[in-house]
Parts: structure tokens; sequence; C-alpha cells
């Protein structure tokens, strides 16, 4: 990872805690942000354990305001999708899809999907 892959306002795990960006330093450091540990600066290394994404799960996407949609046909899809306007992210590797394209991506992390969500809506995905 670099401090090049996150925007301000991303939320990344920091010595196991929940933390988010609040300024960023060319590649290599950002300040973070939580109410538990406040305000200091991290020096992101390649292969750094205590800087680290935080995995993107179904608990994350209901946190951001995503539906669960029930499959019609769980025998042929058993895997749920997720819905948040016009936007669908499928189980089971939370694949990424746009009603207005026919584009998908695997997304993997946090991170990743705040990224995503902001490029696409251009509003910041919040925890509601």
């Amino acid at each position: 990872m670099t401090a090049k892959e996150f925007r301000l306002g991303n939320l990344i795990s920091v010595l196991g805690n929940v933390v988010e960006v609040i300024k960023i330093y060319g590649d290599i450091k950002i300040e973070v942000h939580s109410d538990i540990l406040q305000f200091w600066e991290v020096d992101i290394e390649e292969k750094d354990e205590d800087v680290l994404p935080i995995p993107l799960t179904e608990e994350w996407l209901l946190k951001f305001g995503f539906k669960r949609l029930e499959s019609p046909a769980p025998e042929i899809h058993p895997y749920a999708d997720y819905i948040k306007y016009d936007i669908v992210i499928s189980m089971p590797y939370f694949e990424f899809s746009y009603s207005y394209g026919d584009s998908s991506r695997v997304l993997k992390y946090v991170h990743e999907l705040m990224n995503l969500y902001y490029t696409l809506t251009g509003e910041e995905l919040e925890i509601k």
C-alpha cells in the first residue's frame, strides 16, 4: 500500500483501529484521526503490518447504507446482492456493477468502495 491509494476521508486500519485519513503527504505519509487515537502521522511502508486496508464485508456494506436484495432464484444465484441507488455490489466477491454500464470490478477493501462510490456519484460514502 502507498498513501496515493487513499483519498481524504478513507477509512483504514492502523494498529488495529479504524481511522480516517485526514491529510496525505506524497506517497508514504498520511495523517489520520480516530476517536481513540486522535491525530497523528503515519509512514506507510509497502509491507507495514500496522497499516492495513479494511477488508470489505457485508457488515461494511450495511453500515454504508446498502440494502440486501434477496435473490428471486436462490438455486441459480445463491449469493446476495446489495444496492444503493443505482450501484449494485454482488457476492461472493463483492463484484461491482453500475446500472449505466456493463463493466465490473472486484472490490476487496473499504477504501476501494469509498473511492469508486465518490468517482461515480460525486458524494462521499458515509456510515449510516
